[in-house]
């Protein structure tokens, strides 16, 4: 045997004799032993694990016999055995084992000559055992296989056999688990097949040790890796093969902080390229880009945690598409060149509704129908109240524009001596429905269509948006507010103060009242009001069925028979005439119902008149 091997030996022997081994052992009870991790001889610890290197040459060993240097055949039986256990070391305890045996064989077990010689078979015994002990404490099965059969044949149901037998049986097992776990990780069969897996081998191996440090570092190499393909994939946005990795990782080692942290920080990731992915797709929809946008919600779906940033960011989408920068009611104003603001205006929202009036309805006109529907794909937006004095003043002076009304030296006044309107010379977009002075509040009156189409046009020119009168179905849209009834709000008379509307209970600074008023109603005005002086509608608009009534942008057709569906203007070239609609200060209930609508000359200027604009978004 070569030197270095006999030197590990030597090292292990005088272990062996700091563990005293000059007393007989005592019997130990015979039950078998559960198996459990094997625990080095008492008194060794310390010294085998500072002594590994020697334990590596241990484990190494021949499965053959040792010789037994200076065994001496031709002594007697007990004074060979002695010098045996004298020597100490493995194979002269084996030998001495082995003699006493053979002896006891040929004499038989109740011979009286074996009394003498059996307590020395003892000590041999013990010694064996804990040699075998020791060795597979290190993993090695070589001595116990070797020696088990003769340890058996002394003393097959002394616990201490039993222990053995056992310990040796686990760590086979565990020698064999750990084999089949390297090979299958090897072929990288990691946790799949269900049984035949690395990880199911590993798992097998921890529940006969649950301290073995091979398995564990099997297992923690394992986990390791699919965290690191794991965070990998999630680097790469790659975040549902990622997840399927962390699961795989988890199935590995029970609660691993290692497997939660990863899960955290790929969250992060994750979290981090929604935000980015978002980001992108707002900053187009912040150029207006609609279709850019759209390209980018493939990558938001497949990196999305939930469905509730694919929903804002189709959210998104949709009002963009609907409402361009604003969203549904939104208020605002557009700054104007020459500074300052335009008008008030209010995002009306999408939808549909049935324009015209029902057969049946109480004063329909024919040129109320037939009724249709009417659907907006895309939202509008329309000034809150009537363009006022002030804002009409500005654009004038900008522009130096000259109204119809100043061409022409005249419009329609409200006579109070008369009750009724009259031709007034000198009346302009200047003066109130009397034709005194107006306030710059009011709302604008004795402009014709055109003027209220130059004013749009300027409009749009200071703001570079795209300004213009709103359509006939668009005003009817907004005035309806959602309603379906005669009036906006209902079959009959309001019961509060909704509108600047003709009442009953209205007075003229004369006293004069209406002949036809809606019973029991008062508003408190005569002639128009200072725009915004009454409540918006659902729509978030003001004075749209009062105070005055006011030109759209359509040509007047006698019916809806071929008009458009779509919300737009219908419109003819060179048409004379065009559409005013909502009821004014001096309507009737009939004209002050919904469906109500007018046409006139487009160069017609009236007390009863004014306008509001409309942009598209």
């Amino acid at each position: 045997m070569p030197k270095c091997r006999w030197s590990s030996l030597l090292v292990l022997s005088v272990l062996l004799a700091a563990c005293g081994g000059s007393e007989p052992a005592q019997q130990a009870p015979t039950n078998a032993p559960s198996a459990e991790p094997v625990v080095p001889p008492s008194g060794v610890v310390d010294s085998v694990v500072a002594e590994r290197a020697a334990v590596t040459e241990v484990q190494q060993l021949e499965a053959v016999d040792e010789p037994v240097d200076g065994d001496d055949p031709t002594l007697a039986l007990d004074a060979r055995i002695k010098d045996l256990l004298r020597k100490g070391t493995r194979p002269a305890l084996r030998l001495a084992l082995q003699l006493w045996l053979d002896h006891r064989d040929l004499v038989g077990p109740s011979a009286t000559d074996l009394s003498g010689v059996q307590v020395g078979a003892e000590r041999a015994a013990a010694g064996l055992l804990e040699w075998d002990m020791l060795a597979l404490w290190h993993d090695n099965t070589g001595w116990s296989q070797r020696d088990l059969p003769l340890l058996q044949r002394w003393a097959a149901q002394d616990a201490r056999v039993l222990k053995l037998a056992a310990l040796l049986e686990q760590t086979q097992n565990v020698r064999q688990l750990l084999t089949q776990a390297s090979q299958a990780e090897a072929r990288g069969r990691l946790l799949a097949p269900e049984s035949n897996n690395a990880v199911a081998k590993l798992q097998a191996v921890l529940a006969i040790d649950a301290t073995n440090s091979e398995a564990l570092r099997a297992l923690s190499r394992i986990e390791q890796g699919l965290i690191k393909s794991a965070l990998s994939q999630a680097n790469r946005t790659k975040f549902k093969d990622a997840q399927v990795l962390l699961a795989q990782a988890s199935r590995v080692r029970n609660s691993s902080v290692a497997v939660q942290n990863a899960a955290t920080r790929v969250m992060e990731l994750r979290e981090r390229a929604v935000q980015q992915q978002m980001a992108r797709i707002d900053a187009e929809l912040a150029t207006g880009d609609l279709d850019a946008a759209t390209q980018l919600m493939p990558g938001l779906e497949a990196i999305a945690l939930n469905e509730r940033a694919t929903v804002a960011a189709r959210a998104a989408i949709d009002r963009v598409r609907k409402y361009g920068a604003y969203d549904a009611g939104a208020l605002f104003a557009d700054p104007l060149a020459g500074g300052g603001h335009g008008p008030g205006m209010v995002v009306i929202a999408v939808g549909q509704f049935e324009m015209g009036s029902p057969r049946g309805e109480e004063g329909r006109r024919n040129n109320e129908g037939r009724q249709h529907e009417v659907r907006f794909v895309r939202g509008f937006a329309l000034s809150r109240t009537e363009v006022t004095v002030a804002q009409f003043r500005r654009f004038v002076e900008a522009s130096d524009f000259r109204s119809t009304a100043q061409n022409e030296r005249h419009s329609l006044v409200y006579d109070e001596s008369g009750g009724a309107l009259v031709e007034k010379r000198r009346v302009n977009w200047k003066h109130d429905y009397a034709g005194r002075a107006a306030a710059d509040d009011m709302p604008v009156l004795h402009v014709s269509w055109d003027d209220a189409q130059a004013y749009a046009r300027w409009l749009a020119a200071e703001t570079g948006m795209a300004y213009r009168l709103p359509s006939e179905a668009e005003f009817e849209y907004a005035l309806r507010a959602g309603s379906t009834s005669r009036y906006p709000w209902g079959e009959s008379a309001p019961d509060t103060r909704m509108e600047n509307l003709t009442g009953a209970r209205d007075r003229s600074p004369s006293h004069r009242s209406w002949a036809n008023a809606f019973a029991g109603y008062g508003d408190g005005f005569w002639g128009p009001a200072p725009v915004a002086s009454f409540l918006s509608n659902a729509f978030g608009v003001s004075d749209i069925n009062g105070n005055v009534s006011e030109w759209v942008a359509d040509c007047w057709h006698d019916s809806y028979s071929r008009a458009p569906n779509d919300g737009s203007a219908w419109v003819n070239p060179g048409c004379k005439e065009r559409v005013v609609r909502g009821a004014s200060w001096a309507s009737s209930p009939a004209q002050a119902r919904s469906a109500f609508r007018a046409g006139m000359d487009a160069n017609t200027t009236s007390a009863r008149i004014g306008f509001r604009v409309a942009r598209d978004l």
